[in-house]
């Protein structure tokens, strides 16, 4: 079965090269069925002649998170069956390039006025509509299948309809429960200047704000010390600290105002002259009632909190200052968050993390993972040693020498750092194979040529491994489906034990269950499923292909029992993930009827 994410570098490889061609697999047979051919004008007589609200998918191009919402959610049955039920459904491209196709092009003039009246400046972005053409609703980024699914309900009713109470939230100033939908509605779609403005109204109706629901609302009206919510934390630390049972809860919440107010300018003037003693001082005298500052002075933990503001704000400079006086209190074992907080400012192998990490890699590990450190500074070395030479195309870039000397520099990175530079060679190679087949002078199915370049470009680096995902994704988009299949059994005989779980349970399942027919490509693919099930005994997804698999060359009982065990799975830890698929799926493996036929 499809499963939900992947990781690391895979994903990136996967999310560009591949998925275009699954989403294009997926949504023949199911899920939202987008208008074609129709103007805006004519959107709107269909919406009202049939007593249905229009949805408008607006997307760019290059928005990564557009396009996993096309091969993950939109083509979900569930999905499917909820908007072409309820909405006039419509895709449009916001942004604009030379390969835009006509129809495209028909929708440039509305496609901007969307833009510019409702100040689309985040993708994916949702825009709802009456069946009059009059907006409602709106949803920005990338949701999970059940998320979509509700906010897309709340378009249907006025209670809960963005538009409709961003423009009418002041009528209701009295009525804090409308308040708290709001500011909630304004917050979750990134109006904060209007979430901050309802919020303060809110508060002024809030009678008793000690409840966990309460101050969880009460931390959204925050955003300077000078705002009513702020005061309420400095002011009941203890009493909130014992509501929300965790003795730092007040100071998480207000730790980004001090820094944003009072250690990042003081950063920003002195950088790592910063006399943080007396920076403490000052902080601690305005804000005398803290309760925290008994158990804290400058140690790890006091600037533990002001680093995370600072990765919070995202700001980088600021956060390898805090992070390199942070390292000077670190004493003992530390927590994983401890280290996540160091690994967090380590972007160069001239920071003090690095070299922090570098000398407690082996204590670092035992806490947090086996080899998590050495990952993370190979990717730093990659990034520093490896890229730049990527930056001209027309220079050979020796895989070998490359990684010899880097191994001899970087003697404690071992085997992690051959990981990260095949990973930067993987990815690097697919942009130049499909950069090759767009050249003029190269026709796009001249596979000889290519590997001639490859070859020269690449001495050393064994490149048919990602030639041959690129192939695979080249003829998933033409639909040549006894191409992908060929090409897939020669992937998994050659670098089997190369493919992710993650990557072969895709592979699986779009290439070899619903496409292939021979049942050796399918045999071999089911064995490495097997794999992959021993690596993830718990991913009830990957059972799920794995018993397809089976059922497909003729297993039967043995299917059964597999699915049946994908059901168990499934139904202790999440019932309505999968669920009714897996039952569905069941039911046809009992009756003898192809699963194929109805895989969304």
């Amino acid at each position: 079965m499809k499963q939900q994410k992947l990781s690391g570098w895979i994903l990136v490889i996967f999310i560009v090269f591949l998925l275009p061609a699954l989403s294009l697999a997926q949504t023949q047979t199911t899920g939202i069925k987008f208008e074609t051919g129709l103007n805006w004008e004519q959107v709107k007589a269909k919406a009202k002649a049939e007593n249905k609200y229009i949805f408008i998918d607006c997307y760019a191009t290059w928005c990564g998170p557009c396009k996993i919402m096309d091969a993950e959610v939109f083509p979900k049955k569930e999905v499917g069956e909820y908007f072409n039920a309820h909405f006039i459904n419509v895709k449009v491209q916001i942004d604009r390039t030379v390969q835009d196709a006509a129809a495209v092009k028909a929708w440039y003039n509305d496609a901007k006025q969307l833009e510019t009246t409702y100040e689309i400046h985040a993708f994916p972005s949702y825009l709802f509509f009456s069946s009059d053409g009059n907006a409602v609703h709106y949803v920005v980024g990338a949701r999970d299948t059940k998320t979509f699914i509700s906010r897309a309900k709340d378009a249907l009713d006025p209670d809960k309809q963005y538009y409709s109470m961003m423009a009418h939230w002041s009528e209701h100033t009295t009525d804090s429960a409308y308040l708290y939908r709001a500011m909630n509605v304004a917050h979750d779609n990134y109006n904060e200047r209007a979430a901050k403005v309802i919020g303060d109204a809110y508060l002024k109706n809030l009678k008793d704000p000690f409840s966990i629901d309460n101050l969880v609302a009460i931390r959204k009206t925050i955003s300077s010390s000078n705002d009513p919510g702020f005061q309420i934390f400095v002011s009941n630390e203890e009493k909130i600290n014992a509501i929300m049972k965790n003795p730092a809860a007040t100071f998480f919440v207000i730790a980004p105002i001090i820094y944003s107010e009072d250690i990042k300018p003081q950063v920003l003037k002195t950088g790592i002259e910063t006399n943080w003693k007396k920076l403490e001082g000052i902080v601690k005298v305005r804000y005398p009632k803290l309760a925290i500052w008994k158990a804290t002075s400058i140690d790890s933990a006091f600037f533990s909190y002001f680093l995370a503001s600072a990765e919070q704000a995202e700001d980088k400079e600021i956060g390898k200052i805090i992070g390199g006086v942070y390292l000077k209190y670190c004493n003992g074992t530390l927590t994983k968050s401890e280290i996540q907080l160091i690994v967090n400012c380590v972007t160069s192998s001239q920071d003090q993390g690095f070299q922090w990490l570098v000398k407690n890699r082996l204590k670092a590990n035992k806490t947090i993972g086996k080899n998590y450190v050495e990952t993370i500074l190979s990717r730093v070395v990659v990034n520093e040693e490896v890229a730049p030479l990527f930056s001209n195309t027309s220079d050979p870039i020796n895989y070998n020498a490359l990684l010899t000397s880097l191994r001899r520099k970087f003697q404690y990175l071992d085997t992690t750092l051959r990981g990260a530079i095949d990973a930067k060679f993987m990815g690097q190679t697919i942009s130049e194979i499909g950069d090759m087949t767009k050249q003029k002078s190269l026709s796009v199915t001249d596979w000889d040529s290519i590997v001639k370049k490859l070859a020269v470009r690449f001495p050393g680096y064994d490149y048919q491994f990602p030639l041959l995902v690129f192939q695979m994704n080249y003829y998933a988009r033409k639909e040549k489906w006894p191409e992908c299949e060929r090409l897939t059994f020669l992937l998994l005989q050659k670098y089997g034990n190369k493919i992710s779980p993650p990557l072969l349970n895709h592979l699986g399942w779009y290439f070899i269950f619903l496409h292939a027919s021979d049942v050796n490509v399918i045999e071999e693919t089911s064995k490495w499923m097997r794999l992959a099930l021993i690596q993830y005994p718990k991913e009830s997804a990957y059972v799920d292909t794995y018993a397809n698999l089976l059922y497909k060359i003729g297993h039967v009982s043995e299917a059964i029992q597999w699915e049946n065990r994908a059901i168990e799975m499934v139904s202790s830890s999440d019932p309505d993930k999968f669920i009714s698929q897996f039952q569905n799926t069941l039911i046809k493996m009992k009756k003898g009827e192809p699963t194929w036929s109805q895989i969304n």
